[in-house]
């Protein structure tokens, strides 16, 4: 409570309990339930984990991408701010797509290793590494490079380092990536079409779509589907239960066409919080139907934004 100047009876009062029990739970005196717990995260806009002590990041919408990539908090900021600036987005996503930016950052590990190993003047052989980079900087100048200490081993992998990086942005092709942007962002567009085209076969009108924003949804349905020469899709529908938009659709789409798009798929169904296990196999009609029954009562807080290529991202930020 300390970090943003909160006086225990605005958080009581937030929470619908006791400013005395509020002064027991920060004491340690007394142990809030569940649903307390879920109160005193949503006012701080900490995440629940955070406070039941599985994890040190504080950040809700961040609990996953820190688990998965390892990053810290500070990490990811950086990288959704890249949002803001959508020339900025697609120079990263071209750099993290080349294959070849592994080799830059282990290089620039190595490098740091060597120098620390250096300065404390041991001696670290690394004798296959250090061959690979020789021949790599005589490829690149034709010079026979003598490593005689760990200084000299540093400079090459800077050098390495430096000439790999110089090699991805020669390659990058602002044209190409825009490119890849629009396809995604056409392709998007397609399926969520395609959705709504099966809305109507069933229900017999057109399917009335919520904008982008914060909305209180409960899953209706989940599809998986293909046509012939086309990629397989999954799709999951979302109805708003109240609000403005209350009665209208939200559809989540995403093609199994990559390693990336298969991981996504998982892991948004996953944040669904069903306790089922998913494969996109032939089984997947049956395994959507467990989904469905699994989460019957449940009630979701759905953020899906539009972003700066035309696209559309999902985010499933609590289960009411």
């Amino acid at each position: 409570m300390d970090d943003t100047k909160t006086t225990q009876p605005i958080l009581a009062k937030y929470v619908g309990v006791t400013r005395q029990a509020i002064s027991l739970y920060a004491t340690g005196q007394s142990t809030p339930d569940i649903y307390t717990i879920q109160k005193i995260a949503e006012f701080f806009n900490d995440s629940f984990d955070y406070l039941l002590g599985k994890t040190d990041s504080k950040q809700r919408d961040y609990i996953d991408p820190r688990a998965q990539l390892g990053l810290s908090d500070e990490a990811i900021t950086n990288i959704m701010d890249f949002k803001l600036n959508p020339n900025e987005l697609l120079i990263l996503n071209a750099l993290l797509s080349n294959y070849d930016i592994s080799e830059v950052l282990l290089s620039i590990y190595n490098y740091h290793d060597m120098e620390t190993q250096s300065k404390a003047g041991l001696d670290r052989p690394g004798e296959e590494i250090i061959e690979d980079c020789k021949n790599y900087v005589h490829e690149k100048t034709k010079d026979t490079y003598e490593v005689i200490n760990n200084r000299e081993r540093t400079k090459l992998f800077l050098f390495r380092a430096k000439e790999k990086f110089s090699q991805i942005i020669s390659e990058i092709s602002i044209e190409a990536e825009m490119e890849k942007q629009k396809q995604y962002s056409e392709n998007q567009a397609l399926d969520i079409e395609e959705c709504k085209n099966k809305y109507k076969q069933l229900r017999g009108v057109e399917a009335e779509v919520a904008p982008p924003g914060e909305h209180k949804v409960c899953l209706v349905k989940g599809d998986y589907f293909w046509k012939h020469g086309q990629p397989k899709i999954i799709s999951l529908w979302f109805k708003v239960m109240e609000g403005d938009y209350k009665d209208c659709f939200i559809f989540y789409t995403q093609r199994l066409t990559t390693g990336y798009g298969i991981s996504a798929a998982h892991n948004f169904i996953h944040s669904l919080n069903s306790d089922i296990n998913i494969t996109f196999g032939e089984n997947i009609g049956n395994t959507f139907e467990q989904i469905k029954e699994k989460t019957e009562n449940k009630e979701y807080v759905l953020e899906y934004t539009l972003n700066t290529d035309n696209s559309l991202s999902f985010i499933i930020k609590n289960t009411l």
